[in-house]
């Protein structure tokens, strides 16, 4: 229970331990602590991975695709589907040859922003005022 970083495994004293889904991340910590080998690992859907390619036009001589990673609504942790769609794009990036690969990630410095710049030469910040004008 208290190797589980994202309180998706709770326990109250003498009763079985509870698993969260919705907070679980899938790094698996659990399954390989747990003495009586009770915590399966188990594939599930928890979102979609979109491949477009934007269409050329006269002006325009580029090759740009884009990769979105979306997760189910409603679940709270979305590092799995970041982790699954980077992945998928590294890969895809190796199978065209492609030059550059961008990556855009939801605000802050959370774990999935954190799998995204994994790796990565260089990083951009953006920032946007709040709504009284102010960072």
């Amino acid at each position: 229970v208290r190797t589980c970083r994202e309180n998706a495994v709770f326990q109250k004293p003498g009763e079985y331990p509870i698993f969260i889904k919705d907070l679980c991340s899938g790094c698996g910590a659990c399954w390989i602590v747990c003495p009586n080998k009770a915590i399966n690992r188990k594939k599930e859907e928890i979102g979609k991975i979109y491949l477009n390619k934007e269409q050329k036009t006269e002006n325009k001589k580029q090759n740009f695709w884009l990769i979105t990673g979306v997760a189910k609504a409603g679940l709270e942790e979305t590092g799995p589907v970041v982790t699954e769609t980077k992945k998928f794009a590294l890969n895809f990036a190796k199978k065209i040859r492609a030059n550059y690969i961008l990556f855009d990630t939801a605000p802050g410095t959370h774990c999935p922003v954190i799998s995204a710049l994994l790796g990565c030469d260089f990083a951009y910040c953006v920032t946007e005022p709040y709504s009284n004008g102010e960072l």
